[in-house]
């Protein structure tokens, strides 16, 4: 898969972005892949792992298909360690740099009718 453009508002405000689809989050093999030309550019200084999803919403949890589920933590969870994992490596030899991990507070309080 090839990694998607960032919106204009955030291309402006930065030299160099890779914007990660949500399927790309989920593979490693698509993760480092998008890190390797990162590398190219010159470096990665800033993580910033944005991405989530909530699956399908007002059912019962004995509804949800497990095709969702794994969805779910392949995005939200996996998703945020592997570009983690990913990324130290190249971000260590720097000796500076940040990661930041966003989040819903969905993922802390949880909603009605929402399983994962």
């Amino acid at each position: 898969m090839k990694p998607q453009l960032p919106p204009r508002r955030f291309a402006r405000s930065a030299k160099r972005i890779l914007w990660l689809s949500k399927r790309i989050f989920a593979e490693w093999k698509d993760i480092e892949k998008s890190f390797a030309q990162v590398q190219k550019l010159g470096g990665l200084h800033v993580l910033i792992n944005a991405a989530g999803i909530t699956g399908k919403t007002n059912i019962l949890t004995q509804e949800v298909p497990i095709a969702d589920w794994d969805d779910v933590f392949a995005i939200n969870s996996r998703g945020i360690f592997l570009s983690c994992l990913t990324a130290l490596p190249i971000m260590e030899k720097q000796k500076y740099s940040r990661i930041v991990n966003i989040a819903s507070v969905a993922g802390k309080e949880g909603n009605a009718s929402m399983a994962a």
